[in-house]
């Protein structure tokens, strides 16, 4: 975003909200400008905040047992998927250009990666295909991540009894 003359927030909220790097430490917009162009309901998003600290712990051991996972204290990244040429023929492929190339470098096997489709992209399963192909790809290499294609809503990141295993990729 450093780079760039302006930002887009799809939440219209965050254009108007400090952004964090890290824990206390800001990014600074200097004069660039923010601009919200959608809406998530803070109510939702504000339950979801609440049951996610409520329920951090028992949802990951669910995540985990139902993924056949011992939880060794892995990171768990959810990537939000698109629905549109842009995101299927770059962005997703740059993401997991990005993974192999890391994997080239550092050793993933300490990260979990559920892939959540954007929920018009479900039907077509462009992106699940591109997902598992990079898997099957990448199921011998030593360093790569443990990835799970997602099947529940963006509303609900975390309730894993909607979970689907999809193997090592």
């Amino acid at each position: 975003m450093l780079a760039a003359n302006g930002i887009l927030f799809a939440n219209s909220n965050l254009a108007k909200a400090p952004i964090f790097q890290e824990p206390g430490k800001e990014i600074d917009f200097e004069s660039r400008k923010k601009v919200g162009i959608g809406y998530y309901p803070i109510n939702q998003a504000e339950k979801i905040a609440k049951r996610r600290a409520a329920e951090q712990l028992s949802m990951r051991q669910t995540l985990f047992s139902r993924n056949d996972l011992v939880d060794t204290g892995q990171k768990v990244l959810v990537y939000f998927g698109g629905n549109n040429e842009e995101y299927f023929s770059k962005a997703l492929p740059d993401f997991l250009s990005l993974l192999e190339g890391g994997m080239e470098q550092s050793d993933f096997t300490n990260l979990v990666i559920v892939i959540q489709q954007h929920p018009g992209a479900k039907s077509k399963n462009i992106d699940g295909n591109m997902v598992s192909a990079w898997m099957g790809k990448h199921s011998g290499t030593r360093q790569a991540p443990k990835m799970i294609l997602s099947d529940f809503s963006s509303d609900d990141p975390m309730d894993t009894r909607k979970l689907r295993p999809s193997g090592r990729g």
